[in-house]
């Protein structure tokens, strides 16, 4: 009995528990090995050599997470080098955790300078999967409007590495990449300067759903591509996929293809009969549940193309016209401009 009292005493000399506290989210715990006996815990910054076996959310199971490097897995918990450095996954899935938080806060200039550190560590040797993960949780950063700010510096850091991982780019991680591009406002004669990445995505738009297609056709014109500069196998393969989806394409996907198209310069021309022909019938079955932007949109892309009114039913225009007259004095701004 002696004996057995000893042994527990000796192992209790060599844990310790961490309680790191978190206002309006639930309680982490962190249990902490000592590698040289008992310390002092310093918070996550000052571990060194102890190890975290595990992060314990009140109520839930354990996570394991490895050998010195912490993660959180609440969403609001702002990024930090000392304990994000070591393992790029956890970065990003951190990073992730942090970008889609509503209730996260404002990125104040430190762990700006602390995220800007974090890519410039990691994404040179990041698997294509983990860099695409890497954009789309920025572009979330650039659309989150608590934390939306101007990413010029970050885009530029990883516009450069696309054509690198593009052989590598799976059909989902593509989509990913070139949605976060988009909304970070990266500009696309920047991030394809050469063919490899719109080679790689291109080769996937005809197997993809129309969710991905609608998400792809979208941020290629908003990140300002031309129709004519664009490759002639791209070009064919956007079409090939509007053509496959394009029936299926609920209002926000059928707005924004449509909006992108006719910003690229793509004439109504270009579409074959089949595909005018499920554009225009779309477009009635989805007009009641469209928005007064989603249909300001449609409207413009329409007259931008060319098409002409009598390629479909009058009470299409007119449902579409009155809907726009809809639209709230504080939502103009999301609306197509009057000047277009």
């Amino acid at each position: 009995m002696i004996y057995l009292l000893t042994i527990l005493s000796i192992l209790l000399q060599g844990t310790h528990e961490l309680s790191m506290p978190n206002p309006g989210l639930p309680k982490l715990t962190a249990r902490i090995c000592m590698k040289n006996g008992p310390t002092k815990p310093k918070g996550i910054k000052g571990i060194g050599s102890e190890k975290i076996v595990y992060i314990k959310n009140s109520g839930s199971r354990s996570q394991n997470i490895g050998n010195g490097t912490y993660v959180a897995n609440n969403g609001g918990r702002p990024l930090e080098y000392d304990s994000l450095r070591s393992n790029s996954a956890n970065f990003v899935k951190a990073m992730k955790h942090r970008s889609q938080d509503s209730n996260s806060g404002d990125i104040g200039r430190e762990e700006r300078a602390v995220l800007y550190s974090l890519l410039s560590l990691h994404t040179p040797s990041m698997p294509a999967s983990l860099f695409a993960s890497t954009v789309y949780s920025l572009g979330m950063f650039s659309q989150n409007t608590k934390t939306r700010m101007n990413l010029k510096e970050e885009t530029k850091l990883l516009q450069g590495g696309v054509h690198l991982i593009a052989p590598q780019l799976s059909s989902y991680d593509s989509v990913s990449l070139i949605v976060g591009m988009a909304r970070m406002q990266a500009q696309w004669s920047d991030v394809c300067k050469d063919e490899s990445f719109s080679y790689r995505i291109g080769h996937f738009l005809p197997t993809m759903d129309d969710r991905a297609v609608g998400d792809t056709v979208w941020a290629v014109g908003s990140m300002g591509a031309r129709w004519s500069e664009l490759p002639k196998s791209f070009q064919y393969n956007i079409l090939l996929a509007l053509e496959r989806e394009g029936s299926k394409l609920n209002s926000f996907a059928l707005s924004s293809a449509l909006w992108s198209m006719a910003k690229m310069g793509a004439k109504w021309s270009y579409f074959s009969k089949e595909l005018q022909d499920n554009f225009i019938r779309r477009c009635m079955e989805l007009g009641p549940l469209m928005s007064p932007q989603q249909s300001s949109k449609i409207l413009w892309a329409l007259g931008t193309m060319g098409s002409s009114s009598e390629n479909y039913p009058e009470n299409l225009l007119e449902f579409h016209v009155i809907n726009v007259g809809k639209i709230k004095r504080s939502q103009v701004g999301s609306a197509v401009s009057a000047s277009q």
